[in-house]
């Protein structure tokens, strides 16, 4: 599977929080999640990849995760936001070719102006994927807040090498093993 195919398939397992949650749910500021919503780290993580979209394919390529557009609807309504990560998996499941990029770090050093660093359409889209692992962690634990009814995926919010580790752990562990536990 490519990093494209990854990142479009990541996008669409957000399906199984967007297409059940009420707009309440996910607008719902979230103690666990320190006052944020589902809906506003939904929003964040969708913007990446429309920043990333829109500006790599247009010259210069130059990204700014920075200038995203922040759209309310997409933090506020479960559909729209489902419809959004649908069109992005569509879009991604479109690319091919690796084009060199570059990519602003003003957002990450604070200063206006702040060069670019030289990146590629690919690394920037594997940062985007472990971007939105990283989201959709924190998203299942306001989930479990939100909507505890609501049973998602195993490998959901889980890096693909986590569930490796814990694949291999459980092929390594000895059923014979007894664990006697002192009084």
């Amino acid at each position: 599977m490519s990093l494209f195919q990854t990142a479009a398939a990541l996008l669409l397992q957000l399906r199984a929080y967007l297409s059940v949650l009420t707009p309440q749910q996910y607008q719902g500021k979230s103690k666990v999640l320190l006052g944020s919503s589902i809906g506003e780290h939904t929003r964040h993580l969708l913007e990446f990849f429309q920043c990333l979209l829109l500006q790599a394919a247009a010259e210069p390529r130059q990204i700014d995760y920075a200038a995203r557009e922040r759209d309310p609807r997409l933090e506020a309504d479960p559909a729209f936001a489902l419809a959004m990560a649908e069109q992005l998996a569509l879009a991604l499941q479109g690319l091919s070719g690796n084009p060199p990029c570059r990519v602003s770090v003003a957002d990450v050093t604070g200063e206006e102006g702040a060069p670019t660093v030289p990146s590629c359409l690919e690394r920037e889209i594997l940062y985007n994927i472990e971007h939105t692992i990283h989201h959709l962690a924190i998203i299942r634990i306001g989930l479990g807040e939100a909507a505890p009814e609501l049973e998602l995926p195993e490998d959901f919010g889980v890096a693909r090498s986590t569930l490796s580790y814990k694949a291999q752990e459980r092929s390594h562990q000895n059923p014979d093993r007894v664990v006697t536990l002192a009084k």
